[in-house]
């Protein structure tokens, strides 16, 4: 191989190491929007509303959301925005079947015999 084909071929491999990097870091970011938004999309499009959270820092917010009619549940980061632009909130989590009464949870520690009745 002659030396402008190796810098071709280095320069294109470099290339798709820093498309895929940037495709990356996009794909990571896009779960994070203004919480007006997130909410937004949370009570239009989900049916979901407030049902807990906690303060985990000085800045920053953890929130449970729950929609009663279809079960589904979004777990929220939220935190004030560094450019000072308002408030950010981060999905971290999202499911269905939402449980509020966590009694079942015993049951994985402690199953019932198959036979027995509950």
């Amino acid at each position: 191989m002659n030396v402008l084909m190796k810098k071709l071929l280095f320069g294109a491999l470099a290339l798709v190491v820093v498309l895929f990097t940037a495709t990356s870091v996009v794909a990571q970011s896009s779960n994070c929007a203004p919480r007006g938004e997130v909410v937004k999309k949370l009570t239009e499009k989900f049916g979901e509303v407030r049902r807990g959270g906690g303060i985990r820092s000085q800045k920053q917010a953890f929130e449970i959301w729950v929609s009663e009619e279809t079960g589904t549940w979004t777990a929220l980061s939220t935190f004030s925005n560094p450019s000072n632009t308002g408030l950010m909130s981060c999905v971290l989590s999202s499911g269905t079947d939402w449980i509020h009464d966590m009694d079942w949870i015993n049951e994985l520690k402690n199953p019932t015999p198959e036979g027995d009745p509950v």
